[in-house]
């Protein structure tokens, strides 16, 4: 009995272990990459407000979460958007990584995954970068939800929206890009991986506005393409960073004026019901619904 009791600690032990660990002026660390330097798996590291001028490097092979306090709090900004192939968060081999609710900006590409596995990009405004808003080369299961990723802005011209890329014979695979704005893009909203000899890639582009860009620059792959749309999606005030959708009614019944606002699916509900593209509310970042327990709505 002892010996089955010992075993079973064992192997609850390395779950139990997982820790917060805060970035900030007041935070545990001053900069977001000496925190994911110390993190370990399982661990969330927590980004408070303010402007972090850092590109983060993600150790391979450790699970994380790396958390910001929304996308007009938490602004993480790279060095230089010219410099090629800089980006404010880049990994190699990562695994099981998930970034939320912060904005990207000022590097080559918002986030670039080469080679990994698992990685989620959630609540994300990537804006301003030189080539890509988000880099997947060589990844797997990927998944982008409820983010905005803009081309054009103060910041200048960005190239491509999301970028997925095979590379060499390691194929970018069975990747989710769902319920996100696409817009505003110098080339391409979304690029699907070209080489003629893989066309199975098991894309789901799925809920997604995509306006002012062209959606793909290949449709030899098989991507499934469900309810996405192209329109204006109207937000608040760019030029000042308010990302969040107007929502102002523009009809006796409420109608909002963003069509983004109840385009979604219904993974995440809203205070009327439904899913929002983008989902970033006037304070930039997402709410917890306390009637909804886990369920994230736009305010």
């Amino acid at each position: 009995m002892k010996r089955t009791l010992v075993a079973l600690l064992m192997m609850i032990a390395p779950f139990s272990l997982a820790k917060d660990i805060s970035v900030g002026k007041t935070g545990d660390y001053q900069t977001i990459q000496e925190a994911v330097n110390v993190a370990e798996k399982g661990d969330r590291i927590l980004i408070g407000e303010g402007t972090f001028n850092e590109e983060v490097t993600i150790k391979p092979n450790t699970p994380m979460t790396i958390e910001g306090s929304g996308i007009e709090n938490t602004i993480v900004k790279g060095y230089n958007r010219n410099i090629f192939t800089s980006a404010v968060f880049y990994g190699e081999e990562a695994t099981s990584v998930t970034l939320r609710n912060m904005t990207l900006t000022n590097a080559w590409s918002g986030a670039f995954f080469r080679n990994c596995n698992e990685i989620t990009m959630e609540y994300i405004l990537s804006v301003g970068n030189g080539e890509n808003n988000a880099y997947f080369k060589g990844s797997k299961n990927t998944l982008v939800n409820h983010c905005t990723m803009d081309g054009t802005s103060i910041f200048g011209e960005t190239n491509c929206g999301v970028d997925y890329e095979n590379l060499g014979d390691i194929l970018c695979t069975t990747n989710t890009l769902i319920n996100s704005i696409i817009v505003n893009h110098k080339n391409i909203g979304v690029e699907f991986p070209v080489e003629q000899k893989y066309y199975d890639h098991n894309l789901l582009i799925s809920f997604n506005n995509f306006h002012n860009n062209s959606l793909s620059s290949d449709w030899r792959t098989t991507a499934t393409l469900i309810g996405n749309i192209s329109d204006d999606p109207l937000f608040v005030d760019v030029y000042k960073g308010k990302y969040e959708l107007d929502k102002e009614p523009i009809t006796i019944k409420s109608t909002y004026r963003s069509p983004c606002i109840d385009s979604g699916t219904s993974d995440g509900y809203t205070h009327d019901g439904y899913s929002d593209m983008g989902c970033f509310n006037k304070y930039g970042k997402i709410e917890e619904n306390s009637a909804v327990s886990g369920w994230w709505y736009y305010e």
